[in-house]
């Protein structure tokens, strides 16, 4: 007798609730194995389709995706590797990237998604905190080890055009890596506050 057609299938799910501008990981999802019936039609079924994407729909009220959610098409507003740090700034908000003279305590530890205070040093050797309780968006131009292109360095044409120098036997130097950088999310008052402490002092930052 022919096989009885599958009642079930695997879909992914979201394991924790998921927030309006987060970028996926693999901890953030599984596999579920739900009835057929249960799942929707833009059912995504495989990780790797969620995995690097920003969450968020076209409607901008839907600002949680709750846990044990079915994951569709239509909770996912893009790669960010394709969409960029735009879409990671909240409502009402900026992103200023600042580059500091010296390298900030901390730095090694600190991840996207992490809030700092930010302290300034003037020239009279007197300190303070000029910012505080701030969302760090991007490091090094890393959001939660994905690459973001900053400056052209990463973009398609320039990896082409290196290898194809390298196949012409061409000595290829690497062009040198950015500065330290770390991308913030300020109200526009807290933007000009950064911008004046940074003409004036050397930055550091203290982690919350």
């Amino acid at each position: 007798p022919p096989k009885p057609p599958p009642t079930t299938v695997k879909v992914v799910v979201a394991k924790v609730d998921l927030y309006r501008r987060m970028v996926l990981t693999k901890d953030m999802v599984e596999i579920k194995t739900v009835r057929i019936k249960e799942a929707p039609e833009t059912a995504i079924k495989n990780t790797g389709d969620v995995v690097g994407f920003i969450v968020g729909s076209a409607d901008a009220a839907v600002q949680v995706v709750p846990a044990g959610t079915i994951l569709e098409s239509g909770h996912l507003l893009g790669k960010l590797k394709d969409l960029g740090l735009p879409y990671l700034i909240p409502p009402f908000m900026r992103a200023v990237i600042i580059e500091p003279k010296l390298m900030p305590n901390f730095h090694d530890v600190i991840r996207p998604g992490n809030r700092i205070d930010v302290v300034a040093t003037f020239e009279n050797e007197y300190s303070r905190i000029v910012l505080e309780n701030v969302e760090v968006l991007a490091i090094d131009s890393e959001v939660n080890d994905i690459k973001l292109d900053i400056r052209g360095l990463n973009t398609e044409a320039a990896q082409r055009e290196r290898q194809q120098a390298t196949k012409e036997g061409e000595t290829v130097q690497a062009p040198p890596p950015p500065p330290p950088s770390f991308a913030l999310a300020l109200v526009p008052d807290d933007a000009e506050r950064l911008a004046l402490a940074l003409a004036s002092a050397s930055l550091d930052f203290i982690l919350r």
